[in-house]
């Protein structure tokens, strides 16, 4: 059912490590008392946010431009890179909810 033209398929890291966490749901740990202390392990850092927010952004830019990727500060950036730059702001929005 592919496309004549398609004569391959790669999975790269970005697509793995998107669907990994994707499996992972943010209620999963049940403990209240631990729940500071995995927040703070686990928040994006600041450098992380600001990443993800400009990737996100630059992405955003970039729809309608029938372009399956694109560079970002000499990056190549693709929708697998995209999704995990939302799951860290989602990250963060969460954690800061539960703060």
């Amino acid at each position: 059912m592919a496309h004549p033209r398609m004569v391959g398929l790669i999975i790269g890291a970005a697509d793995v490590a998107v669907s990994m966490r994707m499996a992972v749901h943010e209620d999963g740990l049940t403990l209240p008392n631990l729940m500071a202390v995995m927040n703070e392990a686990f928040a994006p850092t600041d450098a992380e946010l600001a990443h993800a927010t400009a990737v996100v952004a630059a992405f955003d830019a970039q729809v309608g431009s029938e372009r399956a990727a694109f560079s970002l500060k000499g990056r190549m950036v693709d929708l697998p890179v995209v999704e995990q730059c939302r799951q860290v702001l989602q990250r963060a929005a969460v954690i800061k909810a539960r703060a």
